[in-house]
């Protein structure tokens, strides 16, 4: 019996890009005591998830090319400006700022990012599902709604960003690296509870053709 995509997509992030990513920091954390180098083995996790995302659609969507972008500067931060410990969360939080940046500036062009993000995990993955969505945008509720989903993302994921500096050279490394990989986590709850809150809302309205 196959799983549902939507639910293999889920479970493809947990697996690779958030738990095996923690599983191979405290592996190498243990047998090198070197943060460093622990907090580039741990970059390998979300690498290996967008890979299997990129096999698994046999293509590059808007949001597939975002993933992987964001992976490859995260690795190309790493390696810029030295290694120490407390300058590779800074780098981390940097990135992450700048896909805040993104949500942000692409409410100025056709299409927000949150809409791309609905196409992806909103859908079956299917050409029928997609086209659905797509043919949804005629809609000036569903329209004013991608656009409330996309400033919450970017401006949680901005706030993210600032405090992982903040505690970056604050706290000790190791409490700074566990709270940088619950921040995100945390940032992701919140968007998530506010897209399905403003997605509810949005479905009680009848739509109108614009």
């Amino acid at each position: 019996m196959s799983l549902n995509p939507r639910l293999l997509n889920f479970l493809i992030l947990g697996v690779f890009d958030v738990g095996l990513a923690i599983l191979l920091f405290q592996i190498v954390d243990s047998a090198t005591n070197n943060h460093v180098y622990a907090y580039l083995a741990a970059s390998i996790g979300p690498l290996i998830g967008g890979i299997i995302q990129h096999v698994r659609q046999k293509s590059f969507s808007g949001i597939s090319a975002l993933i992987l972008a964001f992976n490859v500067a995260a690795a190309l931060a790493t390696l810029v400006g030295g290694t120490d410990e407390r300058l590779l969360l800074v780098k981390g939080s940097v990135v992450t700022g700048i896909i805040g940046l993104l949500f942000l500036g692409s409410l100025a062009l056709g299409k927000p990012l949150a809409f791309y993000f609905g196409q992806r995990f909103g859908t079956d993955g299917t050409k029928e599902g997609v086209a659905y969505w797509n043919g949804l945008w005629k809609y000036p509720t569903f329209r004013a709604s991608q656009r409330y989903i996309t400033i919450v993302w970017g401006v949680v994921f901005l706030l993210e960003a600032i405090i992982r500096v903040v505690a970056a050279y604050s706290l000790p490394f190791t409490t700074a690296y566990w709270l940088s990989n619950a921040l995100p986590l945390v940032a992701l709850a919140i968007c998530l509870t506010a897209t399905f809150a403003i997605a509810a809302r949005a479905r009680k309205s009848a739509p109108t053709p614009a």
